[in-house]
């Protein structure tokens, strides 16, 4: 990144690191290798440059696996930290191919863990679009987005092999307008469950 366009990135609000073809059929082992560490060094430098506390989106849609988790686990991290509107996580584009599971990035327990305590519960409470594709998301994970993003509107599952059961809690006026549960083949109860939210002063 050119250093007289670094400091710029610090006050953007909306980041899309969207490049779903570079991978496509063709691509030998070792041009996978190097173009996957280019676009880790590219989200990275941009990240590593935001100075703000907010932002609007944030973009991932890249083929990559858990072989890169622990520079996936800082994204997703950094991401949700940020009292964020839309995430879209998605680390394989090529329709019609399922990674094996045993490659599959999965939902790293510490960032959920975090998401637990009062300060990560605040800092989704803005969300109100996400898209996890690709990603081994367990129901739990999936149930605490839905019960503590009040402004949720659409939630999209694809290509998870965690969750065996899920329970879709909607609150009365009805925010949550799209759900789409995927290629996630080992789920096998879909429950939905409507409550009024009621106020008190």
């Amino acid at each position: 990144m050119s250093k007289r366009w670094r400091p710029l990135w610090g006050y953007i609000t909306s980041m899309n690191f969207e490049d779903p073809n570079t991978l496509r059929c063709g691509v030998t082992i070792t041009e996978k290798s190097e173009k996957r560490s280019w676009y880790i060094d590219w989200v990275n430098q941009v990240i590593n440059s935001h100075k703000g506390s907010t932002l609007d989106q944030f973009s991932i849609d890249f083929d990559l696996d858990k072989t890169s988790s622990p520079v996936i686990d800082r994204w997703l991290d950094f991401a949700l930290s940020r009292r964020l509107q839309r995430l879209d996580f998605v680390l394989n584009s090529r329709t019609g191919w399922l990674p094996w599971s045993s490659v599959l990035y999965a939902f790293p327990e510490g960032v959920y863990s975090q998401l637990k305590a009062p300060a990560g519960l605040s800092s989704i409470k803005c969300l109100t679009s996400l898209q996890l594709g690709f990603v081994n998301v367990t129901g739990d994970v999936i149930e605490h987005f839905l019960l503590n993003c009040p402004l949720l509107e659409r939630l999209v599952v694809n290509g998870s092999e965690a969750p065996e059961s899920i329970k879709v809690v909607a609150l009365l006026p009805l925010r949550l307008k799209h759900l789409e549960i995927i290629c996630c083949h080992n789920l096998k109860v879909l429950k939905y469950v409507c409550q009024i939210s009621c106020h008190f002063n």
